[in-house]
């Protein structure tokens, strides 16, 4: 499942791929230089949502550092996450999973 459904975010690394959040399939998916087609490197490849640290619920930002660390804004789990290279679970930076009581 390359296509993207409700594209936020994006960011290039430094060989000039792309990096989408693919906010309504709960995804981040990574497009080589000059390629149509998208790889899932953070979240569920099957685009289901969830709340666990492989999951997303409607991702909304995304940045890649240069050692290839995907940072992720989780817009619904109320967390930004790390993703380090070939890992299937992100670590929260920030957030507690829980809405602030001042939204």
């Amino acid at each position: 499942m390359s296509q993207v459904r409700s594209p936020w975010g994006l960011t290039l690394d430094w060989e000039d791929n792309m990096y989408v959040t693919d906010r309504g399939n709960h995804r981040v998916q990574k497009f080589r230089r000059g390629s149509k087609i998208g790889v899932t490197v953070a979240g569920n490849a099957n685009g289901i949502a969830g709340n666990n640290l492989a999951s997303f619920n409607q991702c909304t930002g995304v940045y890649v550092d240069e050692n290839q660390n995907i940072y992720v804004s989780d817009y619904y789990n109320h967390r930004v996450t790390l993703w380090t290279p070939g890992s299937t679970n992100g670590i929260i930076i920030t957030g507690n999973g829980m809405k602030s009581f001042y939204e």
